[in-house]
């Protein structure tokens, strides 16, 4: 019985029909598994646009973020090359970037802080810069990240309405008011005569 049944399996290896038939049922697989894919990504390409409406709706605060980045791209390329001009200028543009109205994205007491917090750590970079302290503007570059980090995190998960209290945007006006006057140019001294 056994010498009937290895000759059997023999015989179905051998037989051309069935060789056509498996080669049709592996090509048929073959098919599948490689149309599921493209099909389940061609689902996703449609469905991306949707997903999407963040950006649609307000481009500026990504083109700002992206601008931000750069910056600081640039400044960990002058901390890593001990470049203390391009550091202290980095710095300062960044400082300069909490000013813009797109910086202010929330008008909460914890959104302030964050935003104080990291005006801070910038301006120690160009401080330490200035200074040609490199691993002073180093630190202050980390407090920097982290500040920064903090801060996208608040307002990802942020459910909070927005405050609108006249103490917090006298506090919000003040703390611009005194962040102008530190990086205002004074005017020209005129002669005396």
């Amino acid at each position: 019985m056994r010498y009937f049944a290895a000759s059997y399996v023999c015989w179905r290896k051998t037989d051309p029909e069935w060789r056509i038939v498996t080669m049709r049922r592996l090509i048929l697989i073959a098919m599948v598994l490689i149309l599921s894919p493209l099909s389940l990504l061609s689902s996703a390409q449609e469905s991306k646009p949707k997903s999407r409406l963040l950006d649609e709706n307000e481009p500026d605060i990504g083109k700002f973020m992206r601008a931000k980045l750069q910056h600081s791209q640039k400044l960990i390329e002058s901390l890593a090359g001990e470049d203390y001009e391009a550091m202290a200028k980095s710095s300062q543009e960044m400082s300069l970037l909490t000013l813009a109205a797109q910086w202010q994205l929330l008008q909460t007491e914890d959104y302030l802080h964050e935003s104080i917090a990291f005006r801070r750590s910038a301006d120690a970079i160009t401080a330490a810069a200035k200074k040609k302290n490199l691993d002073g503007a180093a630190l202050a570059y980390v407090e920097m990240t982290m500040n920064c980090i903090k801060c996208h995190k608040l307002v990802r998960h942020s459910k909070m309405a927005a405050v609108e209290s006249p103490e917090l945007e006298a506090v919000v006006a003040r703390a611009r008011q005194k962040a102008l006057q530190s990086i205002a140019v004074p005017a020209p001294m005129q002669a005396v005569k």
